[in-house]
């Protein structure tokens, strides 16, 4: 129960934070950065807690990039 409790209220808003302020680096202007920030808080404070804390540095792959990836390899 206290691991899920940090996860819900340190990991989760922090990764958002993280998150958000790399958005600041990449020179987007004006609306198109809120909207990116947004985006961001709102996808990582909404995603399910299963996939894994985004504070580990581990890309996260859906199964169409897998699918993909398994595609050209057998090519």
């Amino acid at each position: 129960m206290m691991s899920w409790l940090v996860e819900q209220f340190i990991e989760r808003p922090l990764a958002a934070f993280i998150s958000s302020v790399e958005i600041l680096g990449q020179g987007l202007q004006g609306g198109q950065a809120i909207d990116a920030i947004v985006s961001r808080i709102v996808h990582t404070l909404s995603c399910a807690a299963d996939r894994g804390s985004e504070l580990e540095n581990v890309p996260q792959t859906d199964d169409r990039e897998a699918k993909r990836r398994s595609n050209k390899i057998s090519e």
